[in-house]
């Protein structure tokens, strides 16, 4: 876990992400997606000199609004 120091004022600095992905296709209107992702001060560092590690999971559901509304209300269908 990284626990920021609160004594250093905050600054803007430079350094290095990286992240890497994947996303799963489960149906045309579903699809899941998964990352990891890390902050380190220089490319090239061992695992130990990594500041900070993040994981995200994530889904997206593709509705097609335009279309229920056409079917349902006479709306949008141009």
């Amino acid at each position: 876990m990284f626990i920021v120091d609160e004594s250093d004022a905050a600054s803007i600095g430079q350094g290095f992400t990286g992240r890497l992905g994947l996303r799963w296709r489960l149906h045309p209107l579903l699809s899941l997606d998964a990352s990891a992702g890390y902050l380190a001060k220089e490319p090239g560092v061992t695992p130990s000199e990594i500041l900070q590690w993040d994981i995200r999971f994530g889904g997206e559901i593709f509705i097609p609004w335009g279309q229920l509304a056409c079917q349902s209300i006479s709306v949008f269908c141009q």
